[in-house]
């Protein structure tokens, strides 16, 4: 997985400098409690259905994992911080087992005791539909922002190939201006996020939230707002 540099837009994010991230605390993006998008939105998505699949990206140590896991669901993530996932159990207090996934180098899944979550410590991109199965719901909490945006593209080709034909895909994003600071995260507006998903999805607009006032980062952006997506495959 690369990213461009917070610190250089010229530079490459890499895994490991996403560890020396997690390791150094720099983790603003992390949330303290369950997203409130997801709560206000979930319920929709799933329809009254039970034991689903679902997958969230990129997901740090996010605590919708444990909610979602909660509702009756099966939650699953790609992380390649293991201190991220190691901290997700143990401030959880949930038990643990961690195996080699052996077709993904240096790969290890981690899975919660009752089976419902397993967190896959890997490179995003190498992770298939082979590992856990396709997803009935996909939850992108910021993590299409926090890519390079040269690889948004190729990221799109995979989460296509893992959402199920009836699944449904709820996807939180930024709008700002572009020069306000350097990312991530980056800026993906509706009209991006219609150009990257329109060969394959329907792209509903949901909602809109002016977040400016709230955001460390959102006050040097003229403006902010986060734009909630409904995406559904054609």
């Amino acid at each position: 997985m690369s990213n461009p540099s917070a610190d250089n837009p010229d530079s490459i994010l890499t895994v490991e400098t996403w560890n020396q991230r997690w390791q150094a605390g720099r983790t603003g993006f992390h949330m303290s409690e369950v997203n409130s998008i997801l709560l206000k939105h979930f319920s929709k998505l799933v329809d009254g259905r039970s034991d689903l699949n679902v997958f969230l990206p990129l997901c740090g140590k996010s605590l919708d994992l444990k909610w979602i896991a909660e509702q009756g669901h099966r939650a699953v993530g790609v992380e390649c911080s293991e201190l991220a996932i190691t901290s997700f159990f143990s401030e959880q207090k949930m038990e643990y087992s961690s195996t080699p996934v052996k077709d993904i180098p240096d790969g290890i899944v981690h899975t919660s005791k009752d089976g419902k979550i397993k967190l896959f410590q890997c490179d995003f991109y190498l992770f298939t539909e082979m590992h856990a199965g396709k997803f009935d719901i996909i939850w992108d909490r910021a993590s299409l922002i926090a890519i390079n945006p040269s690889d948004r593209t190729r990221y799109v080709d995979k989460m296509t190939s893992l959402l199920k034909p009836d699944g449904s895909y709820l996807l939180n994003s930024l709008n700002f201006n572009e020069d306000a600071f350097k990312g991530p995260p980056f800026p993906a507006p509706l009209e991006v996020v219609e150009r990257l998903f329109e060969n394959s999805f329907i792209v509903s607009f949901l909602e809109e939230i002016d977040i400016k006032a709230s955001d460390r980062k959102g006050r040097l952006a003229k403006y902010m707002f986060e734009q909630v997506i409904l995406l559904t495959l054609k």
